[in-house]
């Protein structure tokens, strides 16, 4: 029986889901009153990425996003890991107070 969850998440070896990942290419974002996206799309192997905020904000990920108050909320100090298409990125904007978005690509090993 397939399992959607898992159909997309790195597997090892043997077919188990992959816990961890290696850390890959790390891109900061300066988190503000407008949309600000990543520089760099994410490679075409990535999937998975780890986000980490500073402040209480919202995220978004497309080939070309632009983050609204309407998308998914960050509270400050989150760490986060989503499941991403190859090639997209990710945009952030504030809800009250500028900060730091870090995204890092997980490489499965």
């Amino acid at each position: 029986m397939s399992n959607t969850l898992y159909s997309r998440t790195a597997l090892s070896h043997n077919g188990e889901a992959i816990q961890a990942g290696k850390l890959g290419t790390v891109q900061k974002v300066a988190v503000a009153t407008a949309s600000a996206a990543v520089t760099n799309a994410f490679a075409t192997s990535t999937s998975l990425v780890r986000v980490a905020v500073s402040t209480d904000c919202y995220i978004v990920f497309a080939t070309t996003p632009t983050a609204t108050t309407s998308d998914t909320f960050l509270p400050a100090g989150s760490v986060e890991y989503f499941l991403v298409e190859p090639s997209t990125k990710a945009a952030f904007i504030r809800n009250t107070a500028d900060g730091v978005a870090t995204v890092t690509e997980m490489a499965v090993v």
